[in-house]
């Protein structure tokens, strides 16, 4: 019994380990797009989810419950954006980001919260040569 407790334990860890950062994702997207214009993610090919949220800074708790329908069950700063995958009611992936202090920055729109599986696709385009993509819905 200890033995399934302890492979069930690796196998959680190293699956949360292996997950690529929504800035790694993107910067990997756009740099292996040929063309540039053109060029999209989509977080249907790397999570397995029913909605994407992206919930803006000053955002509480409280307000998080309300957006997504069910308890949330972590502390949010309030000067972070929160990007949740969530699948049954359930949090599959969670992402906080510094949106001020993060080198590498993703601009999301900001006139929608919610998008469902088929919605997760933007278009991404890299502002100058900064490390600041911004993405649009496709």
């Amino acid at each position: 019994m200890m033995i399934k407790k302890i492979i069930l334990l690796v196998f959680i860890v190293t699956g949360c380990a292996n997950k690529e950062t929504i800035t790694k994702i993107v910067e990997k997207t756009y740099v292996n797009c040929s063309d540039k214009i053109n060029c999209s993610v989509d977080f249907s090919k790397t999570f397995t989810f029913d909605y994407m949220y992206i919930i803006s800074e000053g955002i509480t708790e409280v307000g998080i419950n309300k957006i997504i329908g069910f308890n949330y069950p972590y502390t949010k700063d309030s000067t972070t954006r929160l990007i949740l995958f969530v699948k049954d009611n359930q949090i599959v992936y969670k992402e906080e980001e510094a949106v001020f202090h993060n080198p590498y920055s993703i601009n999301f729109p900001r006139n929608k919260i919610k998008f469902n599986r088929d919605d997760a696709v933007f278009n991404i385009k890299k502002q100058d040569n900064r490390n600041i993509y911004i993405l649009s819905a496709n």
